[in-house]
């Protein structure tokens, strides 16, 4: 069987965490084209990981959508589909047999995410490898597939012809929040979006450390979102408060319960360098929403008064989305 697959995985300050993900695709039952590591500097790779079969090695700019981008031009041509994954991730020893099974018998299938069987992200601390491994033998697939709003951007299974048109938006920098629904927004316009859940995926969730880290993770989640939907990815201002900035709101004090005056075993476990980093983003999360949301919200009403008072014929006396209310909730502020 030929081989049909490149694999992509960005990396930053996780050498370790990289060589286990990379160490794990040997158990494939498809093998890849290759696998290309996009990193930003020598430390955050092992030279046992260099010496794996199929990896090759490329650097550049830091953050997520500039990782992926700058391993574009390293695809072979040959390869028909590539697969950006997180350098924290477990995958079924079937995935790419599946995947590739499914885009070659589904023309109209252009992007496709397997199934989460578990998340540590979700669970308030990583995962363990060992944990992830079990995670994914335990779980139940289903030889079937679904729409999908958006792909799971840990797995993101991608005809290579779509990356001719489409690339990550760099302007969401550092870890890219919802980079994921972005590009599936802009895939769907050249075909079906998919979950298939005949195989699935165990994201570790890796945590890097600090101080900022809750602030910029917070800051990301209001930043990003507002940036989209100026730029139309989000339709309306609703589905963006709705859908968006008040689960945002409600994930902060489900993981962040120190800040909110309650306590849990979870929120324990994390540790006092952990704690004050969540500290900083549930606090973050708050403040931005309640000030983004009533500053969009003013600015929203003002317009829309003004120019039906007036009978603005330049606009139709229609309200004009705003291109951009604050430059404090630009994603290039980062």
């Amino acid at each position: 069987m030929s081989k049909k697959t490149v694999i992509v995985i960005s990396s930053l300050g996780r050498p370790h965490t990289l060589h286990e993900t990379v160490a794990a695709l040997a158990r494939q039952t498809t093998s890849p084209c290759a696998i290309v590591v996009s990193l930003c500097d020598a430390e955050s790779l092992l030279e046992e990981t260099v010496r794996l079969a199929l990896v090759r090695k490329i650097y550049g700019a830091k953050g997520l959508t500039r990782q992926r981008n700058n391993a574009l031009p390293e695809i072979p041509t040959e390869a028909e589909y590539v697969l950006f994954l997180d350098d924290d991730v477990e995958l079924a020893a079937n995935y790419l047999e599946s995947m590739e099974r499914l885009l070659d018998g589904e023309p109209n299938v252009v992007l496709a995410s397997g199934v989460s069987a578990m998340d540590g992200l979700r669970r308030a601390r990583a995962l363990t490898r060992e944990e992830a491994v079990e995670a994914v033998r335990r779980h139940r697939c289903e030889n079937k597939i679904e729409a999908a709003e958006g792909a799971y951007g840990c797995n993101m299974f991608v005809r290579r012809s779509l990356l001719e048109t489409f690339r990550f938006d760099e302007r969401l920098p550092l870890d890219g929040w919802l980079e994921d629904y972005d590009f599936s927004v802009r895939c769907r316009g050249k075909g079906r979006v998919v979950w298939n859940f005949a195989i699935c995926v165990a994201h570790i969730g890796a945590q890097r450390m600090g101080p900022e880290r809750g602030l910029l993770v917070g800051y990301s989640q209001i930043a990003n979102s507002f940036y989209l939907w100026q730029k139309g990815v989000i339709p309306s201002f609703a589905r963006l408060l709705g859908k968006f900035w008040l689960p945002a709101g409600a994930r902060g004090r489900r993981l962040f319960p120190a800040a909110t005056g309650t306590d849990s075993r979870s929120h324990l476990a994390l540790g006092d360098r952990s704690r004050a980093r969540s500290d900083q983003g549930a606090r973050y999360l708050r403040m931005s929403l309640s000030s983004s949301a009533l500053r969009c919200a003013r600015t929203r009403i003002w317009r829309k008064t003004a120019l039906a008072s007036r009978g603005d014929k330049s606009s139709g006396g229609v309200w004009q989305r705003p291109q951009c209310v604050s430059n404090r909730f630009s994603p290039s502020a980062l």
